[in-house]
């Protein structure tokens, strides 16, 4: 068990926080999701509810920013490899689940 701060937000049908709570928890770790397989899931439509709750709110949260004039820039992410003594450099466009996961935390 490690010590965490557990951040609760009621949200509204329409993904307006109502109310928020934050307090001192401690929390184990079961679940090990990267976000490849996380929108893996989501498109192939298995995943858990967990998750499907994550990409409602998160297209919830999208929404609202673009009502406000707000904009989200997805850039994509440098990758180096190395192949035969060779430096290669690649760009990996961020997948939809990244800005759903980082969402909550925007205003």
């Amino acid at each position: 068990m490690r010590p965490a701060l557990l951040w609760t937000l009621d949200l509204d049908a329409a993904g307006e926080p109502h109310a928020v709570d934050v307090r001192r928890a401690r929390v184990r770790s079961t679940d090990r999701f990267d976000y490849a397989g996380v929108q893996a899931a989501l498109d192939a439509r298995t995943a858990d509810e967990r998750l499907v709750l994550l990409g409602e709110v998160g297209r919830l949260r999208e929404q609202q920013e673009a009502r406000r004039g707000g904009i989200s820039l997805r850039i994509p992410e440098q990758q180096i490899s190395v192949q035969d003594g060779t430096f290669g450099l690649s760009f990996r466009q961020p997948l939809a689940v990244e800005g759903w996961n980082a969402g909550p935390s925007r205003p």
